[in-house]
């Protein structure tokens, strides 16, 4: 959903279960900053206040007034925008037809596709907040290790700015080897990543790769976040689609990717965007 105010918004009500990313951009704003989040169930009241000055949402600057605010959620419920304001653009979507899979059927669908591996855990391991409800992500975080992260012919620079450098992905370092392989002949340049792949899978699940490649589409898309954006496309070029074996050793984790890949270009289609614009 998508929602353009100039007056205040108090929030959003009856959020479903799964994966849900809530971002703000003022209006008059250069940045945009944002809130990954799971729920597991109904009932959990998240507050956060704008803080127009630093354009960032963040925790109330009064404990007891979000105290008041969650002790009186019954007042506060009648005004909160439904998360079904927009239901209705389904029908836009399943008028796309039987040709496309069922995932691209309807926005709830499409973002299932998008989202599928994004969980606690996953948003824990990248941003390295623990124990919290919400994680914060923002237009300019990047990698920890962004100094180096741009290639020789990038036209990206990241500032390796303590405060931004607290992203962690799964392939970083991975990525900075196969430059090299832009520089060599075709056969060297189409060399099978499924071994880098299937090393990692020694110490983690199949899950964080699919996690790592949503997350930075979705961040870098929604954020214009330009450390997210050229982290997925690396992963993209550089891994995921040079994986060319991990169809025989890992067919789900491969599926899964592909999948993913697919619904995040479909996300672009006009047909698509349209019922969907952001979440």
């Amino acid at each position: 959903m998508a929602v353009t105010t100039s007056r205040s918004l108090l929030g959003f009500r009856d959020i479903p279960p799964g994966a849900h990313f809530l971002w703000v951009q003022q209006l008059s704003g250069v940045s945009r900053c944002g809130y990954w989040f799971v729920t597991t169930r109904q009932g959990t009241a998240r507050i956060k206040q704008w803080d127009g000055y630093n354009e960032v949402l963040g925790k109330p600057g009064s404990p007891p007034r979000a105290r008041n605010q969650e002790d009186n959620i019954e007042a506060v419920y009648p005004v909160l925008q439904p998360y079904t304001l927009y239901t209705h653009k389904d029908n836009a979507a399943k008028s796309l037809g039987g040709t496309h899979p069922a995932w691209a059927r309807s926005p709830a669908s499409l973002w299932q596709a998008l989202t599928s591996a994004i969980s606690t855990e996953s948003l824990a391991r990248i941003t390295g907040e623990q124990d919290v409800q919400e994680y914060l992500v923002d237009s300019m975080d990047c990698p920890k290790d962004a100094r180096h992260s741009a290639s020789p012919t990038s036209t990206t620079k990241f500032d390796a700015d303590p405060i931004n450098n607290k992203l962690t992905f799964l392939f970083s370092q991975d990525m900075r080897d196969l430059q090299i392989l832009d520089l060599q002949p075709s056969s060297a340049r189409n060399a099978d990543t499924s071994a880098r792949v299937l090393a990692l899978l020694t110490t983690t699940a199949d899950q964080a790769i699919l996690a790592d490649l949503q997350f930075t589409f979705l961040t870098g898309t929604h954020l214009g976040n330009p450390a997210c954006l050229e982290q997925w496309w690396n992963l993209v070029l550089k891994i995921v689609l040079r994986a060319y074996t991990l169809a025989l050793t890992r067919p789900q984790l491969a599926r899964d990717l592909l999948r993913t890949l697919h619904a995040q270009l479909f996300n672009f289609l006009p047909s698509a965007t349209s019922s969907n614009n952001t979440k």
